[in-house]
C-alpha cells in the first residue's frame, strides 16, 4: 500500500531550461554572434547576476557534473546501460531474468485543508489515476538494471486550478565483477501538492544522481568512491532553486561476518539562484549490513563544517543519517529511516537551516489477504540560528491503512492521514485531514 508522506525538502532534482542558467561565469566581451549561439544551446555560457558574483573559489558546474538531467535523456541511455548490465558478467543469457512490472490505481481522495492553512482551510475531493511500468532485468544482488516510471494524473472536483500531472521515474543499475561493485541510481520527480516545509501549495521538480563504488582489498577491508548530485527547482514562483555536489571516499572494515564498520569523507558544494554558496567537509563513521538478527540497513553519524562566500557566519553542526529495515516475525515488518542535515532555504535568499526528520512504517498482515498499515512521521526546520524573529517550524503526521487483496492481481485499499504543521512564532498550527480509497490492478 503506497505511504502519501509528501515532504520534499531532502530530495533534490534538475529541470534541463532551469540547470545550466546562472552557473558560468565569463568576463571576456561576448560578440553578438556569440550570443545568438549560446541561445541556442539554451543559454549556457550566460553570466551571472551580480548579487551570485562574489565567489572565486572553484566550484563544480552544474552543466559539467551534470550525469542525467531530465527524464527523456534518461530513457536515450537505457539502452546502453542494458548491454553493459547483460556484458558485465560472463552467464547464460536464461540466468538473467527478465521481470516486468505493470499497474494502475484509481483513487479517490479527500483533504480539508489543501493549503495547510491554519485559519482558512479549503477543501476538496480529487479522483487519482496512476499507471505504472517498469522492469527488472538481471539478479538483484548481482548484476542488474531496473527502470519504474509512474505518473499520477489528480483532477479536483471545485479547485481545477490544483490539478497536477505529476511524474515519478526511478532508474537503478549495478555492475558487480571479482572485486569491484558500481552501482549508479537515478531519480526524477515532477510533483504538484502541499509541501510541509513551505506550508504551502507549490509544483517543484526534482532530479538526484549517486554513483557508488566499492572495491574490495582482502577479506576484510574495502573502499569506495561515491558522487553525488542533488538539483531542486521550484516551478511556482517565490521560491529559490539551488544545486549541491558531492564527492566522498569510504573506507569499510568488516566487524563481524555480516556487518561492517565504515568512516567516510565528503567534500561538498552548494549553488544557490540568489544569495550566497557554500562549500562544506563532512566526516562520517557508523554500521552498515546487519545491525542485529532482524534488523539490517546502515547508521553513520557525523560532523560537518561548512563555509560561505561572503561574511555569512561558518557552520560547524553534527548531522547524522538512518536506514533500518526489521523483519520482526513472519507477518509483522517494520522500517525506520532518520535525517539530520543542513539545507539552503527555499523561501528567503542567505539563509541556512538544519533539517530533522524521522519515519516509520509498519505493515502486520492480519489474515492471508488482508493487511494494516501503520505510518508516522516527524519533520523539524530550526531557523532558531537566525535574528529573524523564527524560531522552528514542525510537522508531525500519523497514517493508517488497510488493504485487502482477494487475488494476486487486485488490490482494494483504504488510507487515512492526519497532520499537523506547527511555527514557534504563529499562536496558531495548521491541521490536515486526508482519505483515499483505492482500486488496485497489478501485474
Amino acid at each position: 500500500m503506497p505511504l502519501y508522506f509528501k515532504s520534499k525538502a531532502v530530495v533534490g532534482r534538475a529541470v534541463p531550461s532551469a540547470l545550466p542558467r546562472n552557473v558560468a561565469q565569463r568576463s571576456e566581451p561576448v560578440s553578438p554572434k556569440r550570443k545568438v549561439q549560446e541561445q541556442q544551446n539554451g543559454g549556457l555560457g550566460t553570466a551571472r547576476p551580480a548579487a551570485a558574483t562574489a565567489s572565486t573559489r572553484f566550484r563544480p558546474s552544474a552543466t559539467s557534473l551534470r550525469i542525467i538531467p531530465t527524464p527523456f535523456h534518461l530513457l536515450s541511455i537505457i539502452g546502453l546501460l542494458f548491454a553493459i548490465t547483460v556484458a558485465a558478467v560472463d552467464v547464460p543469457a536464461q540466468s538473467q531474468p527478465f521481470t516486468p512490472r505493470l499497474s494502475l490505481d484509481v483513487a479517490t481522495r479527500y483533504n480539508d485543508n489543501l493549503l495547510l492553512s491554519p485559519t482558512t482551510p479549503l477543501r476538496d475531493f480529487s479522483e487519482v489515476v496512476s499507471p505504472e511500468v517498469g522492469f527488472l532485468y538481471g539478479h538483484p544482488n548481482r548484476t542488474y538494471i531496473g527502470l519504474d516510471y509512474l505518473a499520477e494524473l489528480e483532477r479536483f472536483f471545485t479547485h481545477e486550478e490544483f490539478d497536477a500531472n505529476n511524474e515519478h521515474v526511478k532508474l537503478d543499475t549495478q555492475a558487480k565483477f571479482d572485486q569491484l561493485t558500481v552501482r549508479l541510481r537515478h531519480s526524477f520527480l515532477d510533483d504538484a501538492g502541499p509541501n510541509s516545509e513551505i506550508s504551502m501549495w507549490s509544483r517543484e521538480q526534482q532530479n538526484q544522481t549517486t554513483i557508488t563504488s566499492e572495491y574490495r582489498l582482502n577479506s576484510k577491508t574495502s573502499v569506495g568512491l561515491d558522487y553525488q548530485q542533488k538539483f531542486h527547482t521550484w516551478l511556482t514562483p517565490g521560491l529559490l532553486d539551488y544545486q549541491s555536489f558531492v564527492v566522498g571516499s569510504t573506507l569499510y572494515y568488516q566487524l563481524f561476518p555480516k556487518t561492517d564498520l565504515l568512516s567516510q569523507f565528503n567534500q561538498g558544494w552548494v549553488n544557490v539562484d540568489h544569495g550566497d554558496h557554500a562549500e562544506y567537509q563532512e566526516f562520517n563513521i557508523g554500521l552498515r549490513g546487519q545491525i542485529t538478527s532482524k534488523i539490517t540497513g546502515t547508521v553513520t553519524v557525523g560532523y560537518q563544517h561548512r563555509e560561505f562566500d561572503n561574511a555569512l557566519p561558518t557552520w560547524n553542526e553534527p548531522v547524522a543519517s538512518l536506514q533500518l529495515e526489521a523483519h520482526l516475525t513472519d507477518r509483522t515488518s517494520c522500517a525506520l529511516t532518520a535525517t539530520r542535515e543542513i539545507l539552503p532555504a527555499v523561501t528567503l535568499a542567505n539563509i541556512t537551516l538544519v533539517s530533522d526528520q524521522l519515519k516509520i512504517a509498519i505493515q502486520q498482515r492480519l489474515f492471508r489477504t488482508v493487511i494494516l498499515s501503520l505510518g508516522g512521521r516527524y519533520e523539524q526546520y530550526d531557523y532558531s540560528r537566525l535574528p529573524l524573529g523564527m524560531n522552528t517550524r514542525d510537522m508531525l503526521m500519523a497514517q493508517l491503512g488497510v488493504d485487502y487483496n482477494p487475488t494476486k492481481w487486485l488490490q482494494l485499499g483504504v488510507v487515512y492521514r492526519h497532520m499537523t504543521t506547527d511555527y514557534s512564532t504563529v499562536d496558531h498550527a495548521a491541521e490536515q485531514n486526508f482519505v483515499s480509497l483505492h482500486v488496485k490492478i497489478h501485474y
